[in-house]
């Protein structure tokens, strides 16, 4: 009797293991690498660590790994991910010419559920900077725009208004000069917050008309020879050689700018949206007190409209063509989600997605922002973004070389037209 108990216990030992044998292993979840310059510290960062952890939760079978890279190490590392063939699944852009190269290359696909009703998921303004021949390429995170930002007290201190044209900014600084105090801080090592004095002094003098004629219609008398944009350049130079800028300009971070700025050792900043958390990040009060927003000075007798900005998507992302077909729906349900929206909101960005107004109210600098940018007669997308990778590079270098006197409008200007006929002859 025992041993027919043996038997049958042993039997039904070897059913059950055959039986687990028999049943599929469960399938590994879809992974999604994404990467985003959304550093702690970041305006954006909790946003999107709250927005992919909510969505990863709710997708056992779909899973977003993200990585944060800071800005600059990420426009290298991109880079090179691309030339060996092994891009992350999602990665960061601004649109513009460079996310259009990689649309060329076949990079990046498009984002098919960004058509049709789903477009009304995000605002118009929001997804123009990744739209190609009516074709999406990237989900945007928030509509970004550049300010002056200034210090209310040390303006009243000395009996000043904040300036709304060029002439009025260069007597301030010559007031703040006089009384010991930066004029207006730029941290410019890196040389993109250069190049958002010239870009708007460009569109102050010339309109907004001058840069896709300048950029890309070399074959109709489109040229960075125009005598607007050396005008621009001289601009720069006047306020270098009037002292309005820090010692060493081109030597400092822009996050050395933004202190000098926190601590009161600087009057002003000409700096994005993206500004104001990091700000609060080091004195709230002193920002929400002391600190206020103006739009980029007027040139007299310019042609462009003071209310004309700077900006573009603060962040988006683009798909890579290679990545998991999960991937489009799982980076729009992230990023148009409530979790998402609010934490930017609370950052004091402009989210991308429709319907965001009211998350706003309560916030003086951040509605004020974003109100000027829904009434912006033009949004000129950043330079380093609209123009093709190749004359981005000259742009930078000339601008840092003409906020260091080492170069002159004139030359600045010839060499990025010569850059722009070299792209246009496709050499």
């Amino acid at each position: 009797m025992k041993n027919y108990k043996r038997i049958i216990i042993v039997v039904i030992v070897a059913l059950l293991a055959s039986s687990a044998l028999a049943i599929p292993a469960r399938a590994a979840p879809v992974k999604i690498t994404l990467w985003t310059i959304s550093t702690e510290g970041d305006a954006s960062h909790k946003a999107f660590t709250d927005a992919i952890a909510e969505f990863n939760k709710k997708h056992q079978d779909v899973q977003i790994e993200a990585t944060y890279v800071e800005n600059q190490a990420f426009k290298t590392q991109i880079q090179v991910a691309i030339s060996a063939g092994n891009p992350p699944d999602v990665f960061q852009t601004w649109g513009g010419g460079v996310l259009q190269s990689y649309v060329k290359a076949g990079v990046v696909r498009e984002i098919k559920a960004l058509s049709g009703d789903n477009s009304k998921t995000f605002l118009p303004a929001a997804l123009g900077p990744g739209t190609f021949d009516g074709k999406h390429y990237a989900v945007p995170a928030d509509l970004a725009a550049v300010f002056l930002w200034y210090n209310k007290d040390l303006f009243k201190q000395y009996n000043i208004e904040a300036p709304k044209t060029w002439t009025q900014f260069l007597a301030a600084c010559k007031t703040f000069k006089d009384n010991g105090i930066i004029p207006a801080a730029v941290g410019n090592k890196e040389k993109w917050p250069g190049m958002f004095w010239m870009d708007y002094l460009v569109d102050r003098v010339a309109g907004p008309q001058f840069f896709p004629k300048a950029a890309y219609d070399q074959a109709n008398g489109g040229t960075f020879n125009d005598p607007a944009y050396a005008q621009a350049g001289a601009k720069i130079q006047e306020a270098a050689k009037a002292g309005c800028f820090e010692e060493g300009v081109n030597g400092g971070m822009d996050t050395d700018a933004r202190l000098l700025l926190a601590t009161g050792k600087s009057a002003m900043q000409v700096m994005g949206t993206w500004n104001l958390n990091a700000l609060r990040t080091i004195d709230k009060d002193y920002t929400n007190n002391s600190l206020d927003v103006v739009l980029f000075p007027a040139v007299e007798g310019g042609k462009g409209d003071q209310a004309d900005l700077v900006g573009g998507t603060g962040q988006a992302m683009a798909i890579s063509a290679k990545a998991p077909k999960e991937a489009d729906a799982a980076v729009i349900e992230f990023m148009s989600s409530e979790t998402f929206v609010k934490n930017q909101a609370a950052a004091g960005l402009t989210p991308a997605a429709a319907g965001f107004d009211s998350l706003l109210e309560g916030d003086a600098l951040g509605s004020k922002m974003a109100k000027w940018i829904s009434a912006a007669p033009s949004m000129q997308l950043f330079w380093d973004q609209a123009l093709p990778p190749k004359l981005v590079v000259v742009h930078l270098d000339t601008t840092q070389q003409l906020f260091g006197l080492a170069t002159t409008p004139e030359k600045a200007a010839a060499d990025l037209q010569d850059a722009a006929k070299k792209e246009a002859a496709g050499s």
